[in-house]
């Protein structure tokens, strides 16, 4: 397969068939929209001689045919009622040989449409999925496949170079024979009917055509912007099961299963209700259709055909009546009955110091020996992941988590509470800066990376459990701040157990669990502040040093 990639020239060149929209545009069939569509069309149809182009000038040929087949269909189907009516057995045989000889190329004209229509779809998606990929897929500097999310904001993008692109290229070479065929057979059995109505009758006719575009028009929902905002809720939706897939190991250490579960739900019925009222719009507006294409165009057919018979000489007129599981865990650590790790900070790095907040969250099953722990949650064990997980929802969501705004409020806290909580953190910027508590916006891409981490310490102090596993968690944090925000831990009588590389973390904990990383499971638990101690974190400075050296 030959491969032509676009042109930085050519983005260049089109950038100017691009003007961004404004932020009120509304979806409509208006100016805005045929420059977007003449912008795209551009990009399916490069030149008069493309296989596009072709692909067009066939499936135009077979819509001229079927339409011309049609009025031979009709012709005959007049004929061979006439011939029962009058009793002609001659007539009819021969009317029903005629019928399946003209059977022939029309199924193959119907198969032919369907063939070409789903061959130019194929086409236009080539076209235009290799310019959307050369675009977003651009080497240094532009990297438009790194900026566009970040920077630009620009959510589900998978989706639209795959799903939307797809049924775009659908929808439009289906839009084209639906739109062709109608105006096809609107002046080609207007021709034919016009040398039997006369002027004034084919006069009559296009009044009525009129007639039906303008009551069609008037009782027509806006069914483009509700299909954009049924593709935006479909959109969140699934981004929210795909959140929840990406995020996890995060979700599952803040015990956040049922909290995911209302907002996914909550989600699907902002989808499904809005899918609902789609049905109930469409009803009034399908019947209004059935009312003035079936019945009104029925009875303005019958008045049609009455002109010439009955001001008219007599004509003979043909009517036609109808055609895998988690790794094992290295070490085993066994503790006496009644011991207690109240603190510990493990150092080193890929020595699956990770796995023991998994084993300790009940993630993950030990291999052997015996853990006793206080249930999951926020009275119990309460774990904060080195990626904070910013959840759907307000900025006040995000210090409760997994809460919701409900046991919120049965708890009895209130939001000077959590202004509280975010001087504590450094964080009591954020309500003025990005509008209040009920301001809803996609935090993990509005915060930075301290914020988010810091955020995650403050859901730690509204939780205010037992014991808290912090797993690396303010390894993007000054250490000043994180210093206060881990004595107000303590002060709070929270027990801490941490995953850190900072040895400025030492001072906060009573014991220090080492995991040697040797493959053998091998570790060491000393007392803080005591010789040994001391003398062990010489040797882990001596260990990464000769690190360095490598």
């Amino acid at each position: 397969v030959t491969i032509v990639p676009t042109s930085p020239s050519k983005f260049e060149a089109d950038k100017k068939h691009y003007p961004p929209l404004k932020d009120d545009h509304r979806v409509n069939v208006d100016r805005a929209f045929v420059k977007q569509l003449s912008a795209i069309l551009r990009i399916v149809f490069p030149s008069w001689r493309s296989k596009e182009v072709g692909i067009v000038a066939l499936h135009s040929a077979f819509l001229v045919l079927r339409t011309l087949l049609s009025v031979a269909v009709a012709r005959l189907d007049g004929k061979i009622v006439r011939a029962l009516v009058s009793a002609d057995g001659k007539g009819f045989v021969k009317g029903l040989g005629l019928w399946f000889a003209l059977a022939v190329p029309s199924t193959y004209t119907n198969s032919m449409l369907r063939h070409l229509q789903s061959k130019l779809a194929l086409h236009l998606r080539t076209r235009l999925s290799r310019y959307t990929n050369d675009l977003y897929l651009s080497s240094a500097p532009d990297l438009r496949y790194y900026r566009v999310g970040p920077e630009g904001g620009l959510e589900g993008v998978d989706q639209y170079i795959t799903t939307d692109i797809a049924a775009f290229c659908e929808s439009l070479s289906a839009l084209y024979g639906n739109m062709m065929k109608p105006t096809l057979d609107m002046f080609i059995f207007t021709a034919q009917l016009a040398r039997s109505l006369g002027l004034f009758g084919t006069i009559a006719l296009f009044g009525n055509y009129f007639a039906t575009a303008s009551i069609l028009r008037a009782v027509t929902p806006a069914f483009g912007r509700l299909a954009a905002v049924e593709a935006r809720l479909e959109g969140e939706y699934r981004a929210g099961v795909a959140r929840v897939g990406r995020e996890a190991e995060e979700v599952a250490f803040y015990n956040g299963g049922l909290r995911e579960k209302d907002i996914l739900w909550r989600a699907y019925l902002r989808l499904i209700k809005h899918v609902n009222s789609i049905y109930k719009i469409r009803i009034a507006y399908e019947w209004t259709e059935d009312y003035v294409i079936k019945y009104m165009w029925s009875a303005a057919g019958y008045l049609l055909i009455s002109i010439p018979v009955l001001f008219g000489r007599k004509r003979s007129v043909g009517i036609q009546a109808g055609p895998a599981p988690p790794p094992k865990n290295p070490g085993l650590l066994t503790l006496e009955t009644g011991e207690v790790v109240e603190n510990a900070v493990a150092r080193r790095t890929e020595v699956g110091k990770t796995a023991i907040a998994r084993v300790l969250a009940g993630l993950w099953k030990a291999d052997g020996g015996e853990i006793e722990r206080p249930e999951r949650g926020e009275k119990g064990v309460f774990v904060v992941p080195q990626r904070a997980y910013m959840v759907v929802g307000t900025l006040r969501d995000q210090i409760i988590y997994p809460h919701s705004y409900a046991q919120f409020k049965a708890s009895g806290r209130t939001d000077e509470d959590l202004m509280k909580i975010l001087e504590v953190v450094h964080l009591a910027y954020l309500p003025d800066r990005e509008g209040g508590w009920t301001t809803r916006k996609e935090w993990r891409d509005v915060l930075s990376g301290g914020e988010k981490q810091r955020m995650g310490m403050a859901r730690l102090f509204y939780h205010h459990p037992k014991f808290a596993i912090l797993d690396e968690c303010t390894s993007a944090v000054s250490t000043d701040v994180e210093g206060l925000m881990y004595q107000h831990a303590k002060d709070m009588g929270i027990t801490l157990i941490t995953i850190s590389h900072r040895p400025s973390l030492t001072k906060y904990h009573t014991r220090l669990l080492t995991l040697v990383g040797d493959g053998q499971g091998t570790w060491t638990e000393t007392r803080i502040g005591t010789e040994e101690e001391r003398m062990g974190i010489e040797r882990e400075i001596a260990f990464l040093e000769g690190r360095l050296k490598e």
